[in-house]
């Protein structure tokens, strides 16, 4: 069946109107995507607001720098995750150590 697939979109996709429709798909698929990230990532980065500008910096050099990571490096996203879980679980270990300090 993938052969198929295949085959099929070879033999269409060379002509103007299937390339249109297939930019207008990708686009919806990326607005779609963009939204539903950012109801993902939006509680997140208002909560690290309320827990001052410090940690918020941090969150947003986390995105910023992950994308960047990702755009040079081309790792695979699991990477991503592990680099990233064990970023912020120092920054929120040492957070909650410095709160606990000051109690």
């Amino acid at each position: 069946m993938g052969k198929n697939l295949s085959a099929a979109y070879a033999s269409i996709s060379q002509y103007p109107r299937v390339q249109s429709a297939l930019r207008t798909v990708f686009a919806a698929i990326f607005g779609t995507s963009l939204a539903t990230n950012w109801r993902m990532v939006r509680p997140i980065l208002l909560a690290n607001y309320k827990h001052g500008r410090w940690r918020f910096s941090f969150t947003l050099g986390l995105l910023a720098g992950s994308a960047a990571f990702y755009m040079v490096c081309k790792p695979p996203v699991a990477i991503l995750y592990i680099l990233g879980g064990l970023l912020g679980a120092a920054v929120y270990w040492r957070t909650a150590k410095e709160r606990d300090e000051g109690e």
